[in-house]
């Protein structure tokens, strides 16, 4: 069975091997970077460290969804495939889940991932070239069989705005704010009414909301379910395909806690609940009022009335 580890990377010099140490198995068939022409190192520390963990290290300048796809194409064939990124320092349950060999899965949670057969995924259209959202985009057309909460890494912690760290100056600052605007929209695949409704941090960026989705549009706006957007269908396939991650191996301190509103326009609470009576070996609900949350162990910081639903 053919394992391949693939993302893609551009100015993360403090981040990357940290990554990489993270993730790495010897049992993977390859782990392929696509550096996007960095300036601060980032190429040379991967090329300081390719042989070690058995890295395919490619240079393209591209977005993060052309990276994606550019480094997934480099996967081998008829490989198991799952994306990272490389600012996130991975746990265990992420080499666990990969190597179980589940296919067409889902995992959420502070980090994400999609794993799949390459070929089966190129056959459902490539990664867009998006700089964000692109994975919202992405995971809205792939065929998802099973939804796991499980805990696959913990993002690194930046201070400010994540566009300040890649630009060199205001003016790049600012054009790459926009272009981040924009390709939320058509990565999300917002409507104008959805977009109008979602608050903004200061007045600036409220005014700048109809520009943005007016390029959007002019550009080309990626909506890939005519009832929802695709955070939402993403988000509802996941939930009505959840599944127990114990049954795969992973250990309950892995298991990421559910939040599910009882007043959900994307999903139906009691559907949720019964799909997860039937699938989950171990289930607490913790009654929060308008919102429960469902885990498998006591959490004593959750200030809410519990039941043990399946123990």
């Amino acid at each position: 069975m053919n394992i391949c580890i693939y993302g893609t990377v551009y100015n993360s010099v403090n981040t990357v091997l940290n990554t990489i140490e993270s993730v790495f198995d010897p049992e993977f068939s390859a782990i392929v970077v696509a550096d996007s022409y960095s300036t601060d190192g980032t190429y040379e520390k991967l090329k300081q460290i390719e042989k070690e963990f058995n890295l395919t290290i490619l240079r393209f300048k591209s977005s993060r969804g052309s990276g994606r796809g550019i480094a997934l194409k480099h996967c081998p064939d008829n490989s198991i495939t799952a994306y990272i990124d490389l600012d996130v320092t991975y746990t265990p349950a992420f080499r666990k889940i990969v190597k179980s060999g589940i296919k067409n899965a889902l995992i959420l949670g502070e980090a994400m991932t999609f794993i799949g057969i390459k070929e089966e995924i190129l056959s459902r259209g490539n990664w867009k070239d998006l700089n964000t959202s692109e994975d919202w985009e992405f995971l809205s057309r792939m065929k998802i069989q099973y939804g796991l909460p499980i805990i696959i890494g913990k993002n690194f912690v930046y201070n400010g705005h994540r566009e300040k760290r890649y630009a060199k100056n205001w003016r790049e600052y600012l054009k790459r704010e926009l272009r981040w605007k924009i390709d939320t929209i058509r990565g999300t695949g917002h409507s104008f009414m959805e977009l109008m409704r979602k608050r903004q941090q200061t007045l600036v960026e409220e005014l700048a909301k109809p520009l943005a989705f007016l390029v959007a549009k002019v550009e080309g706006i990626y909506r890939n379910s005519k009832e929802l957007n695709n955070h939402d269908f993403t988000v509802r396939n996941f939930f009505y395909n959840i599944d127990d991650p114990q049954k795969y191996g992973i250990d309950d301190e892995f298991v990421y806690p559910l939040i599910v509103e009882r007043r959900s326009i994307i999903i139906d609470y009691n559907k949720v609940r019964e799909i997860l009576l039937n699938n989950f070996l171990k289930l607490i609900e913790y009654d929060c009022g308008n919102y429960s949350v469902f885990t498998k162990l006591f959490n004593p910081a959750l200030k809410c009335n519990y039941r043990i639903l399946k123990y």
